[in-house]
Order: C-alpha cells, then sequence, then structure tokens
C-alpha cells in the first residue's frame, strides 16, 4: 500500500516534530529512494515508503537530461526520509 501523497513533506524532521509536537526519539528513520520518469515519480516514490510509515520528510526530487545523437532521454530521481514509530516506545 502506497503512503498518501498528503503525508509526503519537503519539510525537515526537525521542522515536522516542531509542528506535530512529536518526539523524533520516538521514531525509526529509513530513507527512501527511486528514480522514474516525470509524470509516475510521485506514485512511484509512495509505493516504496514502509507501510509502517507515519510520515516522509525531507523530500526532494531533480531531474536529469541527457541528448544523444539517436533522441532524448530523461531520468528524475527522488528521494526522502520515511519516520517509522518505534515499536519499543509506543
Amino acid at each position: 500500500m502506497a503512503i498518501d501523497f498528503k503525508k509526503i513533506l519537503t519539510i525537515s524532521a526537525k521542522e515536522w516534530s516542531e509542528i506535530s509536537g512529536k518526539n523524533l526519539r520516538d521514531y525509526d528513520i529509513e530513507g527512501v529512494h527511486c528514480e522514474g520518469i516525470m509524470m509516475s515519480i510521485g506514485e512511484k516514490f509512495s509505493k516504496r515508503v514502509p507501510n509502517e510509515a507515519e510520515i516522509v520528510v525531507g523530500y526532494q526530487y531533480a531531474a536529469a537530461t541527457e541528448g544523444a545523437s539517436g533522441g532524448f532521454s530523461a531520468s528524475v530521481y527522488a528521494t526522502g526520509t520515511a519516520l517509522i514509530p518505534r515499536k519499543d516506545r509506543g
């Protein structure tokens, strides 16, 4: 199951913690990364987020293009940090 797009944020973990009032020590973190094309990068990224994640912070994406004699190609890279509630502190 993919995480809801509303839970993929560009703000930092610290900013999210201050806004939400939650302590970052109560979370494990996991990097989420993917590569794709512009039209599908958001959906592809959201499906790579662990099911247990409460939120993703620090989301960024960048496009890289390459032209060649035979054509043109473009790739998009997305990255973020999933915050997963720790089971031992829950």
